[in-house]
């Protein structure tokens, strides 16, 4: 009996890839989601919200320490005056890189999370599902409960193994071996 070919040689090719898709999209998800400086140490709730991140900035330490050291020195000197600017700059700077890294969140991280763990194994579980349709279709075209192979060995300890004694516990001799084999061809 012929096999079934459901897919098209351009669908097995991309069947073969889909694996190293997968793979891809896992190790990119994670080293992306390694590169976000707002969600280093952050847990899910602290992710939700946009003023949190800012406080484990780097950019949001320093802006904070060059205002406090603007209000120390106060706003009469002109180093006082340029370091609250600077501060509020920085801090600018900080809450635009975090609006960046929500939005890389949302538009990249998310999708290939969603691609790597949700979409490529819904599609193998049905390219799975798929390859037991095809089978079951083969066999009931042929009419057949049980494949050939098997039929043809259980046919054949039927007709002559049923009179050797230890046919399970001791390996075949030489000539009942291609015996069977002739049968099968």
């Amino acid at each position: 009996a012929e096999k079934t070919e459901v897919l098209s040689d351009d669908l097995l090719q991309v069947e073969k890839r889909l694996d190293l898709v997968k793979q891809v999209t896992h190790s990119t998800h994670k080293k992306l989601t390694a590169c976000l400086q707002g969600q280093q140490g952050a847990d899910e709730r602290e992710k939700k919200s946009v003023k949190s991140p800012s406080k484990k900035l780097p950019l949001t330490i320093l802006a904070q320490c060059m205002v406090e050291g603007a209000a120390v020195l106060g706003d009469d000197s002109l180093l006082g005056k340029m370091l609250n600017l600077c501060g509020e700059t920085e801090e600018k700077l900080a809450q635009e890189l975090i609006q960046f890294e929500f939005q890389i969140e949302k538009d990249v991280v998310e999708p290939l999370y969603e691609l790597a763990e949700v979409d490529i194994p819904n599609i193998q579980k049905q390219r799975k599902h798929l390859a037991k349709l095809v089978l079951d279709m083969d066999s009931a075209r042929t009419r057949r409960e049980i494949a050939f192979p098997i039929e043809a060995c259980v046919t054949m300890l039927l007709e002559c193994g049923m009179q050797e004694e230890g046919l399970f516990r001791v390996a075949p001799s030489a000539s009942k071996l291609k015996k069977l084999k002739a049968s099968l061809d």
